[in-house]
């Protein structure tokens, strides 16, 4: 089976942010069954680098998600920017 979708988000280096619209853990696991799997964008989906201009989006379990949250906080890389549980 193909599994064809687009992405949110795409770097000068193809990664990708997908799952902005909530669907994170539905995504993933189509990706997973799916033989093949091809992203289309186009170039209103490109950007320098992810991250400030889109938030990222991490599923999490509701087992522990204060911690998490936290973790996430304290990142470096998240220096400046608010966790929201949605």
């Amino acid at each position: 089976d193909v599994a064809i979708d687009g992405a949110d988000n795409v770097d000068p280096d193809f990664n990708l942010v997908k799952g902005g619209g909530g669907a994170l853990l539905r995504e993933k696991m189509v990706e997973l069954a799916a033989d093949k799997f091809i992203v289309i964008v186009d170039e209103s989906k490109m950007c320098d680098g992810l991250g400030p201009g889109f938030p990222i989006p991490v599923e999490i379990t509701p087992f522990c998600h204060e911690h998490t949250i936290r973790a996430i906080a304290a990142l470096p890389s998240c220096a400046g920017c608010k966790p929201v549980l949605r």
